[in-house]
């Protein structure tokens, strides 16, 4: 995604694009730079539909570096001659229970702290919003121009701490970890979003989601589900 030809060649004959970086692996300047190039390649090669799956509150002025570096993307989608929808997905379940989101370190541990336990947490599954992205894939002139927040529960850590016992027999595992490392792996992105989440009001309504994919997973259904723990890995 840094290199604008690129894309055009792979975008070349595409009916549909689905646009997201990751600022925490190629820092968030870049992250803009390869949002804007995807978004002027799916253009200049007359892609029908792309969909930017984005985050935050879509307004300027949090301070969260992952929220503040979509905004110019989307600016930048607004002025090119391309159809598209913004997607903005909450908390991903993912956050509770899958390894790769490191949940003993992030979500059972620092998460509470800086967020405050009782205080409601949006949440989506990523399932959910892979079905989502598709139903709009499908209804191209139907979804040219939406900007759509997704959120399908809402449930405090605390909440979602008692859901997990009572699914799966224990307690979330947690591991000791000093705030200045843990930003070290996360450039200080987290930290910040988890407390301006505990000191502003952000609301989503998922009934409005609901609307759209009926099926969307609440937290007690996913943590059943797709959210059930795999098996450790036998030590020897």
């Amino acid at each position: 995604m840094d290199v604008e030809s690129s894309l055009r060649a792979a975008f070349d004959g595409a009916d549909g694009v689905y646009s997201v970086q990751n600022g925490m692996v190629s820092g968030f300047d870049a992250e803009v730079a390869q949002g804007r190039n995807v978004a002027q390649a799916a253009s200049a090669v007359g892609v029908r539909h792309l969909i930017h799956g984005s985050a935050g509150t879509g307004r300027p002025g949090t301070g969260v570096p992952s929220w503040e570096s979509k905004i110019p993307i989307e600016e930048k989608l607004r002025r090119l001659d391309v159809a598209y929808t913004i997607l903005r997905p909450v908390a991903f379940m993912e956050l509770m229970a899958d390894r790769s989101f490191h949940p003993e370190l992030g979500t059972w541990r620092i998460w509470p702290r800086l967020t405050g336990a009782d205080k409601p947490i949006y949440w989506l599954a990523l399932e959910d919003l892979g079905a989502i992205a598709a139903i709009a894939f499908t209804q191209p002139d139907a979804w040219a121009g939406r900007e759509v927040t997704l959120a399908a529960d809402a449930r405090s850590l605390s909440e979602c701490r008692r859901l997990y016992r009572e699914t799966h027999g224990r307690e979330p595992r947690t591991v000791p970890m000093p705030l200045w490392l843990f930003d070290r792996f996360t450039r200080g992105d987290l930290t910040k979003m988890w407390r301006w989440v505990g000191t502003h009001d952000f609301s989503a309504d998922p009934a409005e989601t609901r609307a759209i994919l009926p099926s969307a997973l609440t937290v007690p259904e996913w943590l059943r589900g797709s959210g059930r723990l795999t098996p450790e890995p036998a030590r020897r």
